[in-house]
C-alpha cells in the first residue's frame, strides 16, 4: 500500500471516529450506573451544597427524584440502586417495554410519555403510585393497573385505545382518580364519548386538563340513566359477594388458628356425600331413608358445632396463657435492662474520672518538659508515672468488673427465661393434650353415628330390594343408577360398604388434619421459644463485649494521642537510672582501693547497690500498655528503641 493511500485511509478513519464521538449520544442505550451517577450529580444541589456533594459524594439511597429525558434509552435497568425514588421521569426516549421497576416501591410519580410502549405491565409492586404519564405511546388497551388504587392522575392521550365501554368501566375502580387524559385515542371519536366519561366516572374532577362542571355531570348522568342504574345494581351485587367472600376467608383464618375451621356448619357432613353417588342414591329410595338421612345430618352437624365450640374455648385459654407469658417476659427484660442501664451509667462516670486524671497527669508531664532542669521535674515525672500506671490498672479492673456484673445480670435473665419457657411449654403441652383428648372423643362419636346410620340404611335398602323384586312396576320406575345398585344382593352390599368407607375416610382425614396441625403448632411454639431466647442471649453478650471493647479502644487512643509525654516519661526514667548507676560505680572503685581489710564493707556496698537498683525499678513502674504505646512510636522517636533496650 502506497504512502498516499495509507495517509488517506488514516484521515478517513479519524473522520469516522470524530463523527462517532459527535453522535454517540444519539445511539439507543440502556440505563447503566454511569448514566445514573452522571444525572444524579447533574441534578443534585447547586452552589456550596453542590460543592460539598461533589467532595463527599451523594448517597444513592438519599435520591428521591431523577430525570432521564431525551437520552434515547431503549431498556430500563439498574434503577434498583435508587430504592427511595418517589418521582421518575423517563419521557422522550425509545423505551419499548416497562421493566425492572419492581424495586421502586416508594414511587409516587412515573412519566413514560413519548416512548414506544405497547403494553402496560410490570407495575404490580408500585402500589403507592399516584401519577402515571403514558402519553403518546402505542398502547391499545388499559390493563394491569389493579394494584394502583392510589392513582389520582392518569395520562393516556395519543395512544391506540379503541374500546370505550371496557376502558371507562375499568377506570371506575380507581376511586381516587381526579384527572384523566384520553385525547387522541380512536375511542374518542365515538358519539357521546365525553358524556359517557362524565356519567360513568363520577369522581373525576378534570378531563383532558379541563375542570368538569356540575351541570355537565348531571346532564351526562341523565343521558345514561338507564345504563347507570343497571350497572350500579350489578356493582352492588358484586360488592356484596366480594365482602361476603372476604368475610368468609377472614372467619376461616380466624377459626384455623383454633384448628376447627368450617366445623361450625354442615360442611363436613356434606363432604361425606359429595363424592358418594351410591350414598346419595340410596338415601332417596324411601321416606324412611330420607328421615334417616336428615336425622343423621342434624346429629352429625351438632357434634361438629360442639367440637368447634370446644376448639374456640381451648384457643382462648392458649392465647391467654401465651399473653401472660409475653407480659412476664417483657417485665423481666425491662427489669434487666434497667439494671444494666444503672451499671453502665456507673461505669461511664468512673471512666470519666479516670480519663480526667490521666489527662491531668499528662499535662503535668508537658509542664515538666517546659520547665527544663527544674528541681521538681523528677518528682513530677515520678508522681505522674505512678498515677498514670495506677489509672491504667484501675481502668482495666473497671472493665473487668463491669463485664462480670453485666454478664451476671444477663445470666440471671437467661435462667429466668429458661424457667418461664419451660413452664409455658409444660402448660401448653397440657392444654394441647386436653384438646386432643376431647377432639378424639368427638370424632369417635361421629364414627358411631356413621355406624348407626349405615346399619339403618342397610336394613332399609335390603327391604326395598325385596319389594322391587316382587313388584315389577316399582322396578321399572327406578333410576338407572339405583337399578345398578339393586341388581342383586352383592351389588347392594358393595354399594353400602363403599359408601360407609368413604364416609369414614372423610371423618378420619379431618381428624388427622386437626391432630397433625395442633401437634405441629405446639412443636413450632416450643422450638421458636428456644431459638428466640438463644438468639437474644447471644446478641446481648455480643453487645456487652462490643461496648466494653469500644471503651477500651477509646482509652488506649487517649494514651496513644500523647506519645511524646509518655516517651518523655521513659527517657527521664532511663536518665535517672543511668545517673544513679554511675554514682554507684564511683563508690565501688573507691571501695576497691581500701584493701583487704575493707572486704566486708565492700560486700555491704554491693548489697546497697542492689537495693538501690531494685528501688529504682519499682519506683516508676513501666506499665505494659505504656510499653506497647511506646513501641508504636519508635518510628517517630528513634531514641525510644535505645531507651527500651537499656
Amino acid at each position: 500500500m502506497s504512502v498516499a493511500r495509507r495517509l488517506e485511509r488514516m484521515k478517513l478513519e479519524e473522520k469516522i471516529a470524530k463523527l462517532a464521538r459527535v453522535h454517540e449520544h444519539l445511539l439507543p442505550g440502556v440505563i447503566d450506573m454511569d448514566m445514573i451517577n452522571k444525572h444524579v450529580y447533574d441534578q443534585g444541589p447547586k452552589g456550596e451544597a453542590g460543592r460539598v456533594a461533589q467532595d463527599e459524594g451523594i448517597e444513592l439511597d438519599d435520591v428521591t427524584i431523577l430525570r432521564l429525558e431525551y437520552l434515547r434509552i431503549l431498556k430500563i435497568d439498574h434503577l434498583w440502586v435508587l430504592p427511595n425514588l418517589t418521582k421518575l421521569q423517563l419521557n422522550n426516549n425509545s423505551i419499548e417495554s416497562i421493566d425492572n421497576l419492581h424495586t421502586l416501591i416508594h414511587l409516587k410519580e412515573l412519566d413514560l410519555s413519548f416512548n414506544h410502549i405497547q403494553v402496560i405491565e410490570n407495575l404490580d409492586e408500585l402500589t403507592k403510585l399516584e401519577i402515571l404519564h403514558l402519553y403518546q405511546n402505542h398502547i391499545s388497551s388499559l390493563e394491569n393497573l389493579e394494584n394502583q388504587k392510589n392513582l389520582s392522575l392518569l395520562s393516556l392521550g395519543m395512544n391506540r385505545i379503541e374500546h370505550c365501554e371496557s376502558t371507562i368501566l375499568y377506570l371506575r375502580r380507581f376511586r381516587k382518580l381526579k384527572s384523566l387524559n384520553l385525547d387522541g385515542n380512536p375511542m374518542c371519536a365515538k358519539e357521546n364519548f365525553v358524556n359517557y366519561v362524565y356519567a360513568f366516572l363520577p369522581d373525576l374532577v378534570f378531563f383532558e386538563y379541563k375542570m368538569i362542571s356540575k351541570e355537565h355531570k348531571e346532564s351526562a348522568k341523565e343521558i345514561f340513566r338507564k345504563e347507570l342504574s343497571s350497572l350500579q345494581v350489578e356493582e352492588e351485587k358484586h360488592l356484596a359477594e366480594k365482602l361476603s367472600a372476604e368475610q368468609e376467608v377472614a372467619e376461616i383464618e380466624l377459626h384455623s388458628v383454633a384448628f376447627v375451621e368450617r366445623l361450625n356448619s354442615s360442611q363436613l357432613f356434606q363432604a361425606m356425600f359429595e363424592n358418594d353417588l351410591d350414598g346419595q342414591t340410596l338415601v332417596k329410595i324411601s321416606e324412611e331413608t330420607k328421615e334417616f338421612y336428615e336425622t343423621f345430618g342434624e346429629e352429625f352437624t351438632a357434634l361438629c358445632r360442639e367440637l368447634f365450640q370446644m376448639g374456640q374455648e381451648q384457643h382462648v385459654l392458649r392465647k391467654k396463657e401465651h399473653d401472660d407469658f409475653t407480659n412476664c417476659v417483657n417485665e423481666a427484660k425491662l427489669r434487666s435492662q434497667q439494671e444494666s442501664q444503672k451499671i453502665l451509667e456507673n461505669f461511664i462516670e468512673q471512666q470519666k474520672n479516670i480519663k480526667d486524671q490521666v489527662n491531668q497527669m499528662l499535662n503535668f508531664l508537658s509542664s515538666a518538659e517546659d520547665d527544663g532542669e527544674s528541681e521538681n521535674r523528677s518528682e513530677i515525672i515520678a508522681e505522674s508515672s505512678m498515677i498514670i500506671s495506677n489509672c491504667v490498672a484501675e481502668f482495666d479492673e473497671l472493665i473487668q468488673n463491669t463485664w462480670r456484673i453485666l454478664m451476671h445480670n444477663e445470666l440471671s435473665l437467661t435462667e429466668q427465661m429458661e424457667e418461664v419457657n419451660s413452664m409455658l411449654e409444660r402448660d401448653m403441652s397440657d392444654m394441647v393434650n386436653v384438646m386432643l383428648e376431647q377432639a378424639l372423643g368427638y370424632f369417635v362419636a361421629m364414627r358411631s353415628l356413621q355406624e348407626s346410620f349405615n346399619e339403618q340404611l342397610t336394613e332399609a335398602s335390603h327391604r326395598y330390594q325385596t319389594v322391587i323384586a316382587l313388584d315389577s312396576d316399582d322396578a321399572a320406575s327406578i333410576s338407572s343408577q339405583l337399578r345398578e345398585i339393586m341388581i342383586d344382593k352383592e351389588s347392594l352390599s358393595n354399594a353400602l360398604a363403599n359408601s360407609h368407607e368413604k364416609h369414614l375416610l372423610v371423618i378420619d382425614t379431618r381428624e388427622d388434619i386437626l391432630m397433625t396441625r395442633i401437634k405441629a403448632w405446639h412443636e413450632e411454639v416450643c422450638e421458636n421459644l428456644q431459638k428466640r431466647e438463644v438468639a437474644r442471649s447471644r446478641e446481648r453478650v455480643l453487645e456487652i463485649n462490643r461496648f466494653l471493647d469500644l471503651q477500651r479502644d477509646e482509652f488506649e487512643d487517649l494514651l496513644a494521642s500523647r506519645p511524646d509525654d509518655l516517651i518523655l516519661l521513659m527517657e527521664t526514667q532511663a536518665r535517672e537510672k543511668e545517673r544513679v548507676s554511675t554514682s554507684l560505680g564511683s563508690e565501688e572503685r573507691e571501695e576497691e582501693h581500701e584493701g583487704e581489710e575493707e572486704k566486708q564493707g565492700h560486700r555491704d556496698s554491693d548489697a546497697y547497690e542492689e537495693k538501690v537498683n531494685a528501688s529504682l525499678e519499682t519506683e516508676i513502674p513501666l506499665n505494659g500498655e505504656m510499653k506497647a504505646l511506646a513501641q508504636q512510636s519508635q518510628t517517630s522517636h528513634p531514641s525510644l528503641g535505645t531507651i527500651l533496650g537499656e
